[in-house]
């Protein structure tokens, strides 16, 4: 399928979200590496009619916003190539496909986007050609960690965005981190404080992209490592 037209098949599915809305390719200010298809700024800065607001919130379209804690966690795979490179990356929970597209942009050997909502995968894959780099994506980390050979997920990292708002996630997260020994986390302050089982990576502002007006605890992330 052409990108075009695989573009133009999310766009009528969040339009039937929210009428009107569009999709573009946008360049994340901290991410010049990277362009997305992502919301239209003029979408989002006209704000969502309150009729809409309950029809989004029972299928909210996540991937179509580059959210902080995936800005964060691919712009330290970028500033980190070492870490990532020849191997096997699991991006949990990917959303657009930021992360997972950053790691194989830093030179990882083999990507697996995964993702319960069917058009996030689709908007990953999409953002993954539009970015001239190959990806596999998997509806559950099930599906996802039994790709990997015998042997690779001792070479594997795995990556998660703004998981640990929903409690119901953690059990996910520890089974991640269980089968490939280390996961990178980004998570907002919503999420409340690091763990102490983690080992903290840095902080970073990054407010969700494009511009929807949100929380400014969206922006402020922390990111961090969790080993097993």
């Amino acid at each position: 399928m052409r990108i075009e037209h695989l573009a133009r098949l999310l766009e009528a599915r969040l339009a039937a979200l929210v009428p009107g809305a569009r999709l573009c390719p946008l360049h994340p200010p901290e991410l010049p590496e990277l362009s997305l298809w992502l919301l239209d700024p003029a979408t989002a800065e006209a704000g969502v009619a309150p009729q809409w607001v309950a029809q989004l919130m029972d299928a909210p379209p996540f991937w179509c916003l580059c959210w902080g804690a995936g800005q964060a966690l691919a712009r330290h795979l970028l500033d980190h190539p070492d870490a990532v490179a020849g191997r096997t990356v699991i991006d949990l929970g990917s959303g657009c496909g930021v992360a997972g597209i950053a790691a194989a942009l830093a030179g990882a050997a083999r990507v697996v986007l995964c993702d319960r909502d069917p058009l996030a995968l689709a908007a990953g894959r999409l953002n993954a050609r539009w970015n001239g780099v190959r990806v596999e994506c998997a509806p559950s980390l099930d599906d996802a960690l039994a790709r990997l050979a015998s042997g690779e997920r001792t070479r594997t990292l795995g990556l998660a965005a703004d998981f640990r708002y929903d409690p119901a996630s953690a059990p996910l997260l520890l089974r991640l981190a269980q089968a490939t020994g280390t996961v990178w986390c980004a998570d907002a302050a919503i999420a409340g404080s690091t763990p102490p089982q983690g080992q903290p990576l840095g902080r970073a502002w990054l407010p969700p992209f494009p511009g929807a007006e949100t929380s400014p605890a969206f922006a402020d992330v922390a990111l961090w490592r969790l080993t097993t």
